[in-house]
């Protein structure tokens, strides 16, 4: 937990309670176990705006791991339920991609653009300014 904390320095780690988690139907024991997640600093949240949007760079590790979850635990709906559960998506989003004209060098970047272009009819639009 150390290391993670380290790692994440920039998140607040936050203790959630058993009851409040759900496991798709499987009944997990959480009796004197312990969950956090990691999450930004309520003050240092920024809405989109042209001069913060959204990179793509974070999108496709978040996404990412949504679909790496969906493999790893056969929970087929779980990348569309990430991003069906995000809010403040927006149109001040920018392709930051390393090699944006080579986007398959991002792992699993194919899944990753269909699903978004299924819910954002913006989202090919992005390009890096």
């Amino acid at each position: 937990l150390n290391k993670t904390d380290r790692r994440e320095s920039g998140y607040c780690r936050v203790k959630v309670e058993g009851k409040d988690l759900s496991f798709y139907g499987k009944k997990i024991k959480t009796k004197n176990k312990n969950f956090w997640v990691y999450a930004a600093n309520p003050g240092k949240i920024k809405k989109p705006s042209r001069s913060h949007p959204i990179v793509q760079s974070y999108v496709d590790l978040f996404i990412g791991g949504c679909f790496q979850i969906k493999e790893r635990y056969k929970i087929n709906e779980f990348p569309k339920q990430c991003v069906e559960t995000t809010t403040e998506w927006s149109k001040y989003w920018v392709n930051d991609r390393v090699h944006a004209r080579r986007p398959f060098l991002v792992p699993n970047f194919y899944k990753i653009d269909k699903l978004l272009s299924n819910f954002f009819d913006y989202y090919l639009d992005n390009e890096y300014q």
